[in-house]
């Protein structure tokens, strides 16, 4: 290689418009002095094509790591998005499925099956009508035709059909709270409604019924709104439970909204 050079350098010096002095004197030089410019010649080539492979190489090192941290910016973005999704559903599901339990036990009570269940416990009397099928109906009990034990037997029963419904609001209510971080303003009042007439009524319920297990209100006629509770439109608890039942479709609407994740704006 140096040898080559050595030629190519003095094929250079023949060719180079030098004066003829120049190029006698140059070509005079010792064959050493060639050897080594050629060696200089050489290393200096090796050099620059030794820094121009490491400048392409940390240019090309520089674009690969900008490369990784966009991917790895990108991938903590996915990551957190999911998680925020996934915590998110946790909470929806939580909570529709404390709501819909809360409702099922509240139209349990409500129920002709139930109600039935009470009217045998609290025994009232009735005026014999033509119609039999007309016979039990409230309008149709005889006035203070049952005892005060079975007042207290039926708002037992009552209770009973009733169990957990306080726990079980409560735990709806605290449920809500971390459900409403994700709605918006419109949307957690909605929710906010149903919640707090769940609670209102249960606790309306809970109250009079206790009261009754007492004794304290065995001749008070509010007594019969605890039977035949579907037939009385005025009923003050039944209207409530009606209220409760014709909102619970628009907020089963918003929970299908938060559970197509893929039409979410997170």
């Amino acid at each position: 290689m140096i040898q080559y050079l050595t030629l190519k350098l003095v094929y250079m010096i023949l060719h180079f418009n030098l004066g003829q002095g120049t190029k006698e004197f140059l070509l005079k030089l010792p064959v050493g002095f060639w050897t080594l410019a050629s060696g200089l010649v050489t290393a200096g080539v090796a050099m620059i094509t030794l820094l121009v492979t490491q400048t392409m190489n940390r240019k090309s090192q520089i674009s690969h790591e900008k490369m990784s941290i966009r991917q790895l910016d990108h991938q903590k973005d996915m990551a957190y998005r999911q998680h925020f999704l996934d915590k998110r559903t946790e909470i929806l599901l939580d909570f529709q499925k404390k709501i819909e339990e809360c409702i099922e036990l509240l139209k349990y009570f409500f129920s002709f099956s139930a109600d039935l269940d009470r009217i045998k416990k609290l025994k009232p009397k009735y005026k014999e009508m033509k119609i039999i099928s007309m016979t039990m109906r409230k309008e149709n009990i005889i006035k203070n035709s049952y005892l005060s034990n079975n007042v207290i037997e039926m708002a037992n029963l009552a209770l009973e059909q009733l169990s957990d419904i306080e726990e079980r609001t409560l735990s709806l209510k605290n449920a809500f709270r971390l459900f409403a971080i994700y709605l918006d303003d419109d949307e957690r009042k909605k929710v906010s409604d149903i919640v707090m007439e769940i609670d209102h009524l249960q606790i309306r319920l809970i109250r009079y019924l206790k009261q009754l297990q007492q004794g304290t209100l065995k001749d008070d006629p509010s007594v019969l709104d605890f039977i035949h509770m579907g037939e009385d439109k005025y009923n003050s608890f039944y209207s409530l439970m009606n209220h409760i039942d014709s909102k619970i479709d628009m907020v089963r609407e918003i929970f299908k909204k938060y559970l197509y994740i893929h039409k979410l704006d997170a």
